[in-house]
């Protein structure tokens, strides 16, 4: 949406060019998004403005202008429609991917909230033992038992030594790779090649924990792509 606006770039840039000291490749490109966040937000609000805003005082404009055709035709007036018309067709497609994009983040945000509460119901239902059954079939259920049981199971376990020799089973795992695919895989990626794994992402994809989705760093590449290649070079290392 950002992207349509004549002044998106340069704010883009005048955020990126600031040099983040210190600390590695990621790290560096982490707080450029941060602070580029922060920026972005800022010039919306100043700049861009709210698009429902904008499409109403459109949506007036154009009655007005019709209304006045209707009375009397004045070609000036006229091409102001035309102009308006055009205008409010641009902020219209703004406003579209503007709720495309709020639906797709009010998603990941409810759906990481769910899952957050399901792992946490996970982890305290797993970090409780109600009960044990013994070797013998004996059901221990209060944790006085349980302890106890636990401590004479392990007690046994580890003292009893090995009652047999381990097979070995090297044999049986068969390789996949040549040693030369195994190389090539694990090498440090080209910025080409990093470019072109981006752009296999679709651009109206559901954005990152960043807030930026694919069609953010497709847009801004000759801004950012130095930064995010440094990243993914230093992931291989």
């Amino acid at each position: 949406m950002w992207v349509s606006h004549a002044q998106f770039f340069e704010c883009v840039l005048n955020s990126w060019k600031v040099d983040v000291v210190g600390g590695s490749s990621l790290n560096v490109l982490m707080n450029k998004l941060k602070r580029l966040r922060i920026a972005l937000r800022e010039w919306n609000k100043h700049v861009f403005g709210r698009t429902e805003f904008h499409i109403a005082e459109l949506e007036a404009r154009i009655r007005g202008l019709e209304a006045s055709l209707q009375s009397e035709y004045i070609k000036d007036v006229e091409d102001d429609l035309v102009v308006s018309q055009l205008e409010l067709s641009v902020w219209l497609e703004r406003e579209e991917k503007r709720l495309a994009q709020q639906a797709k983040q009010g998603w990941i945000q409810k759906g990481e909230a769910t899952s957050t509460f399901f792992r946490a119901v996970s982890r305290r239902n797993h970090k409780v033992v109600k009960e044990m059954k013994l070797a013998d079939g004996t059901i221990l259920s209060s944790p006085e038992q349980i302890h106890d049981g636990a401590i004479s199971y392990f007690s046994q376990f580890l003292e009893v030594g090995s009652c047999c020799e381990e097979p070995n089973l090297g044999g049986l795992v068969i390789p996949t790779i040549s040693q030369g695919d195994n190389e090539f895989l694990a090498r440090i990626p080209s910025s080409q090649e990093v470019y072109e794994a981006l752009c296999s992402i679709p651009e109206d994809s559901s954005p990152g924990p960043d807030g930026f989705g694919s069609g953010f760093y497709r847009s801004c590449w000759h801004i950012v792509g130095n930064e995010v290649v440094d990243a993914v070079s230093e992931f291989f290392r």
